[in-house]
């Protein structure tokens, strides 16, 4: 899975909230097949869950690293 910027972000500051809406409901299998741009909420909570579930990954292998 790859995570990066948006398209001409260039350091621009903090994304928006739209882009960090999409990248969550994305995560969580929402593909905008309708161009509405809105994500059904088990879209959301599903990647919310993603979400979660690498941060906790994250976490645990810089703690592994830390130990070393």
């Amino acid at each position: 899975m790859r995570f990066n910027k948006p398209r001409g972000h260039k350091d621009k500051g903090a994304q928006s909230l739209k882009w960090s809406y999409q990248s969550i409901a994305k995560l969580g299998g929402f593909t905008d097949t309708k161009p509405t741009g809105i994500a059904s909420w088990t879209a959301v909570w599903e990647g919310w869950s993603t979400l979660q579930s690498h941060v906790v990954g994250y976490l645990v292998a810089k703690d592994m690293i830390a130990d070393d």
